[in-house]
């Protein structure tokens, strides 16, 4: 997923990112940041280390922001991706009572592919597994329809309105 949202981002002109649910102690930040260093994007993983992120709660929230924001100042980060869905919507809900306008001032990229986005004000650019393709898949493998290719399918972009085309600002 990561490489999906990292590829939407730099052809849209973006080139650092934050990735705030990561703290940078982390393992998993090496692999995240490959994905994104790939495609020329510089990562800054934002997660404040006294942080739980099992937390979720309005306090969690309130401190991922501030480091959000920090990265914007300090490190001029244009987008802000997420792991999952939900903590993405909580985020945008944080950043828009802090006056950051979605996308104008930040993007905002979540990762699931929730179906309940298309309903939200701004849907979030999302990425999610292809379900439909998944069952088609399993229809022809349980129904010997001809050849699957036994591959694990990726993740695809789901777009929304939360990421700016900075190639196209002016």
């Amino acid at each position: 997923g990561h490489r999906k949202i990292a590829k939407l981002l730099f052809e849209k002109g973006h080139r650092r990112v934050a990735v705030p649910q990561y703290k940078a102690s982390d393992a998993r930040t090496k692999v995240s940041d490959l994905n994104f260093s790939k495609w020329g994007l510089e990562t800054y993983f934002t997660h404040p280390e006294q942080i739980d992120y099992q937390a979720r709660s309005q306090v969690y929230v309130d401190r991922l922001i501030d480091s959000i924001l920090k990265a914007k100042d300090e490190h001029g980060t244009t987008a802000v991706v997420f792991g999952d869905d939900q903590l993405a919507v909580h985020a945008i809900k944080g950043l828009l009572n802090r006056g950051i306008r979605i996308p104008e001032d930040l993007s905002v990229t979540g990762m699931d592919g929730e179906p309940w986005l298309q309903f939200l004000p701004t849907p979030l650019e999302t990425v999610g597994f292809p379900v439909d393709k998944a069952i088609r898949k399993i229809d022809r493998i349980l129904f010997d329809k001809g050849a699957c290719g036994f591959h694990s399918m990726e993740m695809e972009p789901l777009h929304g309105g939360t990421v700016k085309d900075l190639n196209q600002a002016f």
